[in-house]
Formats: C-alpha cells, structure tokens, sequence
C-alpha cells in the first residue's frame, strides 16, 4: 500500500519486500544513499524471519557507514509482537499498529501511512479523502459501492473510517504525529 499511495502523490520510496541478496543490496545503495535514508521496518506479527534479515542488513550497512541505525530506522509492528520488544530495548523508533486490523487491509494503518508521510505524501489529506468515503449519518453506509469483502476487511475499513471521523471531530487540528506518536 505504501508504494502506490506515494506513487500516487509522485513521491519516491522504495520498498524491499525480498530477502533476495541482490535486491537487498541494491536497496541499501552506497554509503552515501545511507546517510539520506530513512528505512521502516514493518511486520505485523514481528517475528517474520526474511524481515529481520532485510532489518539485520541494513543495521550492519548503517553501522558500516559509521551511521547510527537507531536514527535512520523507525519500526511498524503490532503491540507486544518479539519486533517491538527487541526494537524498544535496542532503542528504536516503534509504531504500534492496530493489532485488530488484519495485515492484507491495513493500508490506512501504521503500515501504510508511516512510510507514506516519511515519503513526503499528505497523509492528512489521504486520510480526509478516505473520511469523504464514509456516510456515518446513513447508518455506516458508503457513498461509493464497495465490492463484496471479508469480513475483517470491511471491519478495517469501517474502523478506520470511524476513527478517522472521530479524530477529526474532536482535534481537526490534529496531524500524523499527534495520531502516531512514536515511542522509545
């Protein structure tokens, strides 16, 4: 989700969903590309074995560089998961994920609107596209036909417009950073 929300806004990122060695390695660049990078290390179960070895590349690359991973590294995962606690103690930046939102429909989660906003995308605009979508005054009906779903996708997606709604009621102020406040 994150690739074509930026690709959408025409911003550039770049996603490493292989633990083949090449493309790990193009992704990583030269020391140079590393000093300018930004790497988000996302699994919702955090304990997915090819994800900590992309996360165990770049730490080695980060420090090789003489970089300090801690600051070019922000980690996405479900509270509790092994990612976040092995992430906290070794002093990252974690974002908890909605632990109810299953991974394939979490595109208006932590895992989608992180790498989205670090990319340079609006994410509070997208998030106000995706709240004109949803009529709660008709009763959580849609003022678009949505096709037929599972059921937790459609959960995800009446949640996440729900809490959309919400948020913007109470603080229509309120940006990113105060909804997905990273913690130590």
């Amino acid at each position: 989700a994150p690739e074509v929300i930026a690709g959408t806004a025409r911003k550039e990122l770049v996603v490493c969903d292989s633990s083949d060695p090449s493309m790990v390695a193009a992704a990583i660049g030269s020391p140079q590309d590393l000093a300018r990078t930004v790497v988000v290390v996302s699994s919702k179960s955090g304990s997915t074995a090819e994800t900590d070895s992309q996360r165990r590349a770049f730490v080695d690359a980060f420090t090789e560089a003489g970089l300090e991973p801690t600051e070019h590294m922000v980690v996405v995962t479900d509270p509790g998961s092994p990612l976040d606690e092995v992430s906290r103690a070794d002093g990252y930046d974690v974002v908890n994920a909605d632990p109810e939102v299953g991974g394939r429909y979490s595109a208006l989660t932590a895992f989608g609107l992180v790498p989205s906003a670090l990319a340079g995308v609006d994410v509070a605009a997208l998030l106000d596209e995706a709240a004109d979508c949803i009529d709660t005054k008709a009763g959580r009906t849609y003022n678009f036909p949505l096709p037929a779903m599972p059921a937790d996708q459609r959960r995800a997606i009446e949640a996440a417009g729900q809490a959309i709604l919400e948020a913007r009621a109470e603080r229509p102020e309120m940006s990113l950073e105060d909804h997905y406040s990273p913690t130590r």
